[in-house]
């Protein structure tokens, strides 16, 4: 009955006139609005998650991203320990404990320097989650063994494929049994982000998603190269990333997401400012704020970007309860209006 119900919403907010969409996409982000805005409105003062960029290159080729094989237009560069060493100095002078991620949209373990750098990330930020995402490509039981004795704490695999009825390969069942498994037990061998609720019960996250590699998603501010559109009607505003994360590449520019593939947009540079003056930047705070009054316009990459933007996890927080009718009711409209968002701007089905 859900089901039928919400494809039922669905269909009729599809065919909604544009200022039915826009209010009720406003009313979604109005939570996160208030969750991120900080006390001076001007957003919070730290960021959850820091991504490292290690090298511009991928070894995939996902029709959707602009930096796989054939697509990728930048040279081949790799952050030099010189500039991942004061990224992960700033972080431990701010006393940082979120997530420190080793990907942007490139592929991690084409770094020479990979396993040194998650070590380095250990030995100085031992409160925080470390966190691999990879394509899987080079992934085999030798290196996720150094990643767990350099302290990784999760790796994520999502499997590209264009035979989706093939099965995923056997060595990533292999790397659970054979080689995390030697250190943590099954039980606490887990899917999913981050750490867990009880912060004394030794987790590792572990992830093989299967995904099609000629997949429609966003369109990535416009450079996403099988998604090439642009928005006629923009009907979004609030987006997270610039309040929530961090996207450092391998020069040190920093970027407001990483839907700034090309980091186009610059906010400015580790190597010249500190992390924490890259932040409070008057570059980021124009940025935060528009996204904050609830606007995309008043920046190029934004205006034409079809990101939802909106975190749902806001939801649980002003409910407190999945089983409320509150929280049902945003998760549902969240779901169709997602959906109906990327249908708008020519996202397939599926």
């Amino acid at each position: 009955m859900k089901r039928i119900l919400t494809c039922l919403i669905g269909i009729t907010l599809g065919r909604a006139p544009n200022f039915i969409k826009t209010f009720l996409v406003s009313w979604l982000a109005e939570p996160n609005i208030r969750m991120y805005e900080g006390s001076d409105g001007n957003g919070p003062e730290r960021f959850e998650s820091v991504f490292f960029e290690l090298r511009t290159r991928c070894n995939s080729q996902c029709s959707f991203c602009a930096a796989s094989i054939q697509n990728e237009t930048r040279f081949d560069n790799e952050m030099s320990f010189e500039v991942f060493k004061k990224g992960i100095d700033d972080l431990q002078k701010m006393g940082y404990s979120g997530r420190v991620a080793f990907h942007i949209t490139s592929e991690p373990l084409l770094s020479k320097n990979l396993f040194s750098f998650v070590e380095h990330a250990r030995t100085k930020l031992p409160r925080c989650w470390l966190q691999l995402l990879t394509n899987g490509r080079k992934l085999n039981l030798a290196n996720a063994g150094k990643l767990l004795n350099a302290g990784i704490n999760e790796i994520t695999v999502n499997w590209y494929t264009d035979e989706p009825s093939k099965p995923i390969p056997e060595k990533f069942a292999k790397i659970k049994s054979e080689v995390i498994a030697k250190r943590y037990p099954l039980e606490n061998i887990l899917p999913g982000h981050g750490p867990g609720v009880d912060e004394y019960k030794k987790l590792f996250r572990y992830n093989v998603v299967k995904r099609d590699i000629s997949e429609t998603l966003s369109n990535q501010a416009s450079s996403s190269p099988n998604k090439k559109e642009e928005i006629t009607n923009q009907v979004l505003g609030f987006c997270h990333s610039p309040m929530t994360d961090l996207h450092i590449t391998t020069d040190g520019s920093v970027s407001k997401c990483s839907k700034d593939v090309h980091f186009k947009d610059v906010m400015g540079n580790i190597m010249q400012q500190s992390i924490t003056d890259v932040w409070g930047s008057t570059r980021f705070l124009e940025v935060r704020k528009m996204l904050l009054n609830d606007d995309r316009s008043g920046n190029p990459m934004c205006r034409n970007c079809d990101y939802f933007g909106i975190k749902h996890s806001s939801y649980l927080r002003i409910s407190g309860s999945k089983k409320s009718s509150s929280y049902f009711l945003r998760s549902l409209i969240f779901s169709i209006m997602r959906n109906a968002v990327y249908s708008d701007n020519k996202r397939p089905t599926g």
